[in-house]
């Protein structure tokens, strides 16, 4: 009897994560309005992209999106994520370090003017 509930115990409490989903967002940029062109980006993130499918992934790829786009499909990443699942997300583009934070640069960045970075 111990035997069977620790077995029912375990299923009801591990038993979700099984069927817990595995999810990536790709984001390759080459194109940028107002910064220099990347030549590999986009092509790094279907490479990429096709790494995680072969994984089993359930994988989202856009390319050369503007902030607003980004964070539109980001909204609608974030609200697929079930607890337990597998989760990835990947940026190839241009990203800069400003006092030890990260920033990721989409395709309508504005180019950095002389003072950029300093507050």
């Amino acid at each position: 009897m111990l035997r069977a509930l620790v077995l029912f115990l375990g299923w009801s409490f591990f038993g979700n994560f099984a069927y817990a989903d595995k999810l990536a967002l790709i984001i390759g940029v080459n194109n940028y309005d107002q910064l220099p062109r990347l030549q590999k980006a986009v092509g790094d993130s279907q490479a990429v992209a096709e790494t995680f499918q072969a994984a089993g992934y359930h994988t989202t790829r856009h390319s050369d999106l503007s902030r607003e786009r980004f964070l539109e499909e980001w909204a609608a990443f974030r609200r697929r994520i079930r607890a337990g699942d597998e989760v990835a997300f990947v940026f190839s583009g241009h990203g800069l370090e400003i006092d030890g934070f990260n920033y990721l640069l989409f395709s309508d960045a504005p180019r950095p003017g002389r003072d950029a970075g300093h507050r």
